[in-house]
């Protein structure tokens, strides 16, 4: 069960420049096949889901380094940051799928079910409940990564969040993972690009 929103046309132009996904720990784990909603989850690893579509989405600024363990890095390379706030018709489509509104063939967007203690005490299921993974790429250098959309809506372990980003935690997260490539010694997650969009007179961000 595959959550692809790419057209016959959309995946043609796109099958030699997407990410190449090979879901293994989907293969290998139990899955839920439920919805969004918030809930319980029973004896499932994985919870498969949909990243909720943002009207309007716009580039705060992505890091080239980050697209390159990809190889979508071309696709960006000719374009600065002011193109992409301007939203060129060119930079507008990869936006689609950096943003989580449209999704790279071979995709199976999941949210990870998990437990743990808070605060002292056993708090049950956990889960994630502002990042939904889009699966795991391999490089060309055979590099496997695992791609993940941060607050790209709601999964059934938002509780009583709406599953969405601020800028301030965007941001501290997207230079540190910056300092991470610089130094490639230091072992931790990678962010790719800054999104955001508007509701009403909120501003609202989702990372990849």
């Amino acid at each position: 069960m595959l959550f692809n929103t790419c057209s016959l046309s959309e995946r043609s132009s796109w099958s030699k420049h997407c990410p190449q996904f090979d879901n293994i720990q989907l293969k290998c784990l139990p899955i839920d096949n439920g919805s969004n909603s918030i809930r319980s989850v029973p004896n499932a690893c994985f919870t498969r889901v949909s990243p909720t579509r943002i009207h309007n989405p716009r580039v705060v600024l992505f890091s080239l380094d980050a697209l390159s363990l990809l190889n979508i890095r071309h696709e960006v390379n000719h374009l600065n940051e002011q193109k992409c706030i301007e939203k060129t018709g060119e930079t507008n489509h990869l936006v689609e799928y950096l943003s989580g509104n449209k999704l790279w063939p071979g995709s199976d967007p999941t949210a990870h079910c998990y437990c743990g203690y808070q605060f002292g005490s056993f708090a049950g299921q956990l889960g994630d409940g502002a990042a939904i993974s889009l699966g795991e790429v391999v490089n060309k250098q055979g590099e496997r990564w695992e791609l993940q959309l941060k607050g790209s809506g709601l999964t059934p372990f938002s509780r009583q969040g709406d599953g969405r980003k601020v800028l301030r935690s965007s941001l501290r997260e997207f230079l540190c993972s910056e300092v991470r490539l610089d130094y490639r010694n230091i072992y931790t997650t990678i962010y790719q690009n800054i999104v955001y969009f508007h509701v009403g007179n909120d501003t609202i961000y989702t990372v990849l």
